[in-house]
């Protein structure tokens, strides 16, 4: 019988790193893309014109073939499109109704869901660095029972973060990649004092209070010089979700791999 090997994984840090980074901006620029398409958004009809036009499928809409002659994968992508015109319709109606804070808060929400992922796998590209002593040069070899330990260490230590003084993103940067710079030449982060950090802070205690507290934070927040008063519900602004997104992308920069350019 053959012996069983424990598997390796075969892992380039720096491509993790730059990975890490790309998904943060594409998904920090999706957020903001939902909020500029959802305002454009006219009437379930126009969207479906337009969804139809993109696939090369205007036969669906414009009658000239009869619903009989549809290919099965075609008659379910035209249920499947109206349905989701006809509800976005209603959501985009629901969101007019509310002066456009759903989506502000699904926003913010989301921008903090995408950075605390960043910080992660930030994180764990740093914590195999400096395990395997190498930096983020070439490739490193780790068993696969390593690497699920290390993936569960970071989780671990997310759910460990936090105080009344610090978020939890602020205390796991700060001591999961801060403190524990693979390169402090290349990563130059802004220190903890940055005023940016302040409006993270507020970032992720409006969040929970979206979460976790029917939208009423216990104490009044500041974003971008406006208060969001304790107790009352969130009504954010454009301007503040920007101040978020600029805030979390100055944190994040350094790790921009056209820094390295």
């Amino acid at each position: 019988m053959s012996e069983n090997k424990p598997s390796v994984e075969q892992v380039a840090l720096s491509h993790l790193l730059d990975n890490a980074y790309e998904e943060f901006k594409l998904s920090i620029h999706s957020a903001s893309a939902r909020f500029v398409l959802w305002g454009s958004f006219r009437d379930a009809a126009d969207l479906k014109q337009h969804y139809f036009a993109a696939k090369n499928k205007k036969f669906l809409l414009d009658g000239r073939r009869s619903a009989k002659s549809f290919s099965p994968s075609d008659s379910t992508l035209k249920e499947v499109v109206e349905l989701g015109a006809a509800e976005a319709e209603a959501y985009v109606d629901w969101v007019r109704e509310q002066n456009g804070q759903p989506i502000l808060r699904e926003m913010l929400v989301s921008y903090c869901t995408v950075f605390e992922n960043c910080l992660k796998n930030v994180a764990l590209v740093f914590l195999l660095a400096n395990k395997k002593n190498q930096g983020l040069r070439g490739q490193v070899f780790v068993p696969g029972d390593e690497f699920r330990k290390a993936l569960h260490s970071i989780q671990d230590r997310w759910r460990a973060a936090g105080s009344a003084e610090k978020s939890r993103a602020e205390q796991f940067f700060d001591s999961n990649i801060q403190t524990v710079n693979v390169d402090c030449s290349r990563f130059q982060f802004l220190p903890m004092s940055a005023p940016e950090w302040s409006t993270c802070r507020a970032a992720y205690q409006a969040r929970n209070a979206l979460v976790h507290q029917l939208g009423r934070p216990f104490e009044t927040l500041e974003i971008d010089g406006t208060p969001l008063p304790a107790g009352w519900e969130i009504q954010l602004t454009p301007a503040q979700l920007l101040a978020v997104q600029r805030s979390f992308e100055k944190i994040l920069w350094p790790l921009d791999p056209l820094n390295q350019l």
